[in-house]
């Protein structure tokens, strides 16, 4: 998690899904507006803090989610599903495309089992995504009504993007830095632009989804662990290490050795 051959004395709790009620219910006593607790004094040490991260890959795939059912609003831009999947039918048919990684099928229809992976709210949440959506309204695929809206929703997907690059770093060129200047600077701007954004959008009809309050939650405790870790001396930190990878993995090595009875593997039988 940390570099520069310190041990880090805070805590951090982290959890999963947003529907899951456990974490609502957290984040419910935690508040859940504009004012949102990203840490508390520890239960069992009052001298050091708790603090709370939601898990960034599950809140990805939670904003994909949020954009494939309803269109998100920002003082006066509208994000939505519609220019992407105009985009993805653009290019369904080209030898050549412009996200050649967004499938129709991803934005129009997708399964069960595609709702489920990283994977595809990472190639929709994408640069490349972004900029086919500038080059269709550039090259006029939009009329005047729907240009403003794909213009928006390329600016949500590179805002989004990038949040997620600083939020789930693997290594040193992404991971936030004093090592040199701007280094530092740069990236905690963006992550407090977000912050604001997150703030202020609304879903649909102006309602407040759970994602958001995750998106808060885990930002700003990366800005405080960052500035309290860099002024204990420490050089770097990698945001992955803050998520639950290593919770995942463990699933993934119960599941491949008791393939189609992972709801029912015990301890017991996990270990025989």
């Amino acid at each position: 998690m940390l570099g520069g051959g310190h041990n880090h004395l805070k805590h951090h709790l982290r959890y999963g899904k947003c529907k899951h009620s456990n974490a609502a219910s957290i984040w419910i006593a935690t508040g859940r507006s504009s004012e949102t607790i990203s840490s508390i004094i520890h239960p069992m040490d009052s001298h050091q803090r708790l603090y709370f991260m939601a898990d960034v890959p599950h809140l990805i795939k939670n904003i994909k989610s949020c954009l494939l059912r309803d269109y998100i609003v920002y003082e006066g831009r509208k994000i939505s599903i519609t220019p992407i999947q105009r985009l993805a039918e653009f290019q369904e048919h080209r030898e050549l495309k412009l996200a050649p990684s967004l499938k129709l099928k991803a934005v129009k229809n997708p399964s069960h089992f595609d709702k489920m992976k990283v994977s595809n709210a990472l190639h929709i949440l994408s640069n490349s995504v972004a900029k086919g959506l500038q080059w269709m309204v550039d090259n006029n695929h939009f009329d005047e009504r729907e240009r403003k809206e794909a213009q928006d929703t390329a600016w949500f997907i590179l805002l989004i993007n990038q949040w997620f690059k600083l939020m789930s770093s693997r290594a040193i060129t992404m991971a936030l830095s004093r090592r040199k200047p701007g280094r530092y600077e740069s990236p905690t701007r963006h992550l407090k632009t977000v912050i604001d954004v997150v703030k202020n959008m609304r879903v649909g009809g102006g309602h407040w989804i759970p994602f958001q309050t995750g998106m808060l939650i885990s930002t700003s405790t990366v800005l405080t662990l960052s500035e309290e870790s860099f002024d204990q001396g420490l050089s770097f930190l990698m945001t992955a290490r803050l998520s639950q990878d290593c919770l995942e993995n463990l699933f993934s090595c119960v599941r491949i050795k008791n393939p189609g009875v992972f709801a029912a593997t015990t301890c017991r039988s996990f270990i025989t």
